[in-house]
């Protein structure tokens, strides 16, 4: 029997490969193939090879994270898998605390999660439709109970590696910008309102005085792998990238640090600022009314075209 794990983006990827092993080690038998994408040898027409894959399957398994929940690849590859399997035993692995988006083209599979008693019926499942005969029916219990525990520690482990999260109960890959999907681990963002400054007399001082903060945390913090602020290479105040373009940046930058530092010149106006990126962030609806959009910070600009 040949049985197909479907993945995407990093944590699935190592999750996919622990499933492997662990169905391998549990059946020990030849007539259980497992195929990955990550098993397609160099020269191997690769989408050949997965859609070959998918259609000589009799169980596919997608395993689902925080991370690739809205993952186009994901849903392209459920859908062929839906068309082109042998049966209906299509079954997304959840590993994550939440239920799929009631959007998932996944919802209407019947799922299962990483638990003790759910991978006891995945594991059941695959010897019935593979008719496997390695392990005997009346040893699965304490087969498993015996390797589920490695198993098990093996996800934590790579879960614990994953930086990435959740706001609230908001997937991480939802907040905008959703392409940014993993946290890059001793990166520091630094954050200064550059394109407040009136003078280019003022933006040198300010920029030499940011310079400084960045080099002595990088210096200082042995964390501290790189940081990141975008006003480090413009030179000329009246040379900022447009305001889509520094949105997009900017945030995907923000959004992929482990940490932020901000730095205040003088005596902001308003907390609003605050609520704002309080909102933003937790993908609410939001309207602000100002006069001219000039008079906005420089990335809430043009925020509404882009987010």
């Amino acid at each position: 029997m040949k049985l197909f794990i479907s993945w995407s983006k990093n944590t699935s990827k190592e999750i996919a490969l622990t499933l492997k092993e662990f169905l391998s080690d549990f059946f020990r038998s030849k007539n259980l193939e497992i195929y990955l994408s990550t098993s397609i040898q160099p020269g191997e027409n690769w989408f050949d090879s997965i859609r070959d894959g998918i259609k000589d399957s009799e169980i596919c398994i997608i395993v689902m994270t925080d991370e690739n929940e809205l993952s186009r690849w994901t849903h392209f590859e459920a859908g062929a898998i839906a068309f082109n399997t042998k049966s209906s035993n299509v079954i997304p692995l959840l590993v994550t605390s939440r239920d799929l988006d009631e959007t998932s083209p996944l919802k209407h599979f019947q799922y299962v999660r990483n638990t003790h008693h759910e991978m006891l019926k995945l594991i059941r499942l695959v010897k019935s439709v593979g008719r496997l005969t390695g392990v005997r029916q009346d040893e699965v219990s304490k087969r498993f109970d015996d390797l589920y525990p490695k198993f098990e520690a093996q996800i934590t482990a790579t879960l614990d590696r994953s930086v990435t999260g959740a706001i609230s109960n908001i997937p991480f890959g939802k907040v905008f910008p959703s392409d940014t999907v993993q946290v890059e681990a001793g990166k520091v963002f630094i954050g200064a309102p550059m394109a407040s400054l009136n003078t280019p007399a003022q933006y040198q001082a300010k920029q030499r005085d940011v310079s400084h903060v960045a080099e002595a945390v990088e210096i200082c913090c042995k964390s501290v792998r790189r940081t990141y602020w975008a006003g480090k290479d413009i030179k000329d105040p009246n040379k900022f990238d447009g305001e889509r373009v520094a949105l997009l940046r900017d945030l995907s930058h923000l959004k992929s640090s482990e940490s932020c530092i901000f730095i205040i010149f003088e005596k902001l106006a308003s907390s609003v600022l605050v609520e704002i990126g309080y909102a933003i962030a937790l993908n609410k609806r939001t309207v602000i009314f100002c006069k001219t959009r000039t008079d906005l910070p420089f990335l809430l600009r043009r925020a509404d075209d882009q987010m």
